[in-house]
């Protein structure tokens, strides 16, 4: 909301330097001038030339900014002209959520996202957008390693590969796989639970194979944001994960966790064996115990294949997450989870 805010003040700002046709309030004193603009109006800009070739992502973004701060005049009648600069290395989410936005924001007008990129905010746009044509490398995904990163990512997209669906690891760890809206947050709560080897985050119970982050975020693959992980269950009970996923959302909530909504976000226990599935049944009937009259619409369904995220959605927010402040993931440690800040 604060990304919303300052575009929308920086919108107030635009329309007063560069508007040539008035707002309603300064209709009547424009009509009484014969029609005439302001009698000392501000120059435009200059032009910049830009000459972007077809991979010159940085480039192509630029000239767009330029050409629409050449044309003001398109924008004043609409009254706002938005001006929203995006400098953060995780660009193309931001983007995705920020064309969210601009829908929900219709009524100021058009909205114009002029993304003033660096070197190294263009680098990390293209190397997304290479991502995205060609999906997910599950091979260059993290391992469980000699680190304090122990990610599941690697071995989970082996799996995925041969459409299997497995209940222990190679090396007799038990898998479980839960959905808490985005997955950012369920991951760390879960890497901080004693008992936990390594998690990885990605999607599962959808229609189509290898999805990519902007697919499941278009709704129409079926899949849901969720978290495996492997954990020794003599140091951990199934029924913690269960709980700990519960305690962080409304287990009432249809299609939302936070201010995250959609089919992506929907919430549930995905159970790899018939033991886990008579843990998690238990878990929402507690769950629907405290409820009292509301439904819990958390999903308790069988474990499907599970198509590991990119690599940079992986311990995301152990790994600093959007503005490069890292978050512990030490067993037991007790700290807020910040998803967006």
């Amino acid at each position: 909301f604060f990304e919303i805010y300052r575009a929308y003040r920086l919108s107030l700002q635009v329309r007063h330097r560069y508007a040539t046709v008035p707002t309603r309030r300064r209709r009547s004193r424009w009509a009484k001038r014969g029609g005439r603009q302001s009698p000392s109006p501000l120059r435009r800009p200059p032009r910049t030339p830009l000459q972007p070739t077809p991979t010159s992502l940085s480039s192509a973004i630029a000239l767009r900014a330029a050409s629409a701060a050449r044309l003001p005049a398109f924008f004043a009648p609409r009254g706002v002209a938005v001006a929203g600069v995006l400098r953060c290395h995780h660009v193309v989410d931001l983007l995705a959520r920020h064309l969210i936005y601009m829908q929900r924001l219709g009524r100021f007008g058009r909205l114009l996202c002029v993304g003033s990129l660096g070197a190294a905010s263009a680098a990390a746009v293209r190397a997304a957008a290479t991502m995205a044509a060609r999906g997910v490398d599950y091979e260059k995904l993290g391992g469980r390693g000699y680190g304090s990163i122990k990610s599941w990512g690697r071995e989970a997209g082996q799996f995925a590969l041969r459409d299997e669906v497995p209940s222990t690891s190679s090396d007799g760890f038990e898998v479980a796989t839960v959905a808490g809206g985005c997955f950012w947050g369920i991951e760390l709560r879960l890497q901080r639970l004693d008992g936990v080897v390594a998690t990885c985050v990605g999607y599962t119970q959808g229609r189509t194979r290898e999805p990519t982050y902007d697919d499941v975020c278009g709704g129409g693959t079926g899949h849901t944001e969720a978290v495996q992980l492997i954990y020794d269950p003599e140091v951990l009970a199934y029924s913690t994960i269960c709980e700990t996923l519960l305690a962080s959302l409304d287990p009432t909530a249809v299609d939302r966790v936070g201010n995250d909504y959609g089919s992506q976000y929907r919430h549930g226990i995905y159970y790899h064996s018939d033991k886990q599935r008579g843990v998690a049944e238990a878990a929402i009937a507690d769950a629907q115990a405290r409820a009292g009259r509301r439904k819990v619409v958390t999903e308790v369904r069988p474990a499907t294949v599970f198509w590991p995220a990119e690599q940079h959605h992986q311990q995301y927010l152990q790994r600093g997450g959007r503005f490069g402040s890292p978050q512990s993931a030490a067993k037991g440690c007790s700290d807020r989870v910040r998803c967006y800040g």
